[in-house]
């Protein structure tokens, strides 16, 4: 998994937060009829998201367009244009919330100053929050919630490789939240599951992707203990993988063989070879072909 530097700042915040959101529910029975429920700490909590959702707002902007925003709407209005971010979609998965009419919701879909818009309701409460009290309500913390969360995710960056599991079943999908979850685009490439029909790709946060496969040599030999073994030799080298797809099906001379990937070392044909003999404890090399390997899957952000 790639990760983007400094990710120990926001995700144990967000986390923190999210446990404290969770804390609630003890207090606060999280269903639909309950959503307008309002309280100081629902309004302390909501000012600590948006507060993180600018920072972390910022900090993607400057690592993605190498300069500093002016102010947060630029970080917004960036990331609807580049990843129609309004577009994305969550579902709340945690055990503890019983929401029905917003199971499935995206964070950042909202008009200004509506219900929805927990940043207004943000601005409202940081100015002048015992006259906007009734405005901090269990439903715009978990909007802010949300939103930190998405902000969260797209900060980390990941591509994750799924090996051969083409419809990344796997996964942890709540990217370490127990909260939320996101959906995955499901790889354009491969057979739909049933259970993908229903998936609407730009409203998805993550995709899967099909990654064409390296090049490989296979050596079968015999070892000391006249055992016989097949074992790989690979390199991601450009040289080395061009000479291996050069080889496909082709018989090749051993001494040929070692002296050109000995080329994308720091060795010699002969010190290679013997190098690799040593290793594997070979008595006798008994064959040598170059093959495609099976092609990989990466879940990475649908940008």
């Amino acid at each position: 998994m790639k990760e983007r530097d400094n990710l120990s700042i926001y995700f144990p915040v967000y986390r923190r937060i999210e446990k404290e959101v969770l804390n609630l529910t003890s207090a606060i029975y999280f269903s639909d009829d309950q959503l307008g429920v309002y309280s100081l700490d629902i309004a302390d909590l909501i000012v600590r998201c948006v507060v993180e959702i600018e920072s972390i707002a910022k900090d993607i902007y400057r690592k993605e367009n190498e300069e500093d925003p002016e102010k947060p709407g630029v970080c917004f209005n960036w990331m609807e244009k580049k990843w129609n971010i309004s577009k994305k979609q969550i579902t709340i998965i945690s055990p503890y919330i019983h929401f029905e009419k917003m199971k499935h919701f995206s964070p950042f879909d909202y008009k200004n100053k509506s219900d929805e818009d927990y940043y207004s309701t943000y601005n409202a409460i940081k100015h002048d929050r015992v006259k906007n009290i009734n405005k901090a309500t269990v439903y715009s913390l978990i909007r802010a919630l949300g939103a930190l969360y998405v902000l969260n995710v797209y900060y980390m960056e990941s591509k994750i490789n799924l090996g051969d599991d083409c419809h990344a079943t796997h996964l942890d999908r709540t990217f370490g939240s127990q909260v939320f979850v996101v959906d995955i685009a499901p790889c354009k490439d491969i057979v739909l599951l049933c259970s993908e029909y229903s998936i609407v790709t730009e409203q998805c946060i993550c995709r899967i992707i099909r990654k064409e496969s390296n090049f490989i040599f296979n050596l079968t030999y015999r070892n000391q203990f006249d055992e016989i073994k097949t074992t790989g030799v690979f390199m991601i080298d450009k040289g080395f993988q061009d000479y291996a797809e050069s080889c496909v099906g082709k018989s090749l001379d051993m001494n040929e063989f070692w002296n050109n990937i000995a080329k994308y070392t720091k060795m010699t044909g002969e010190q290679f070879k013997n190098d690799f003999e040593d290793v594997n404890k070979v008595k006798d090399i008994i064959s040598v072909s170059s093959n495609k390997m099976k092609a990989t899957f990466w879940a990475e952000l649908n940008k």
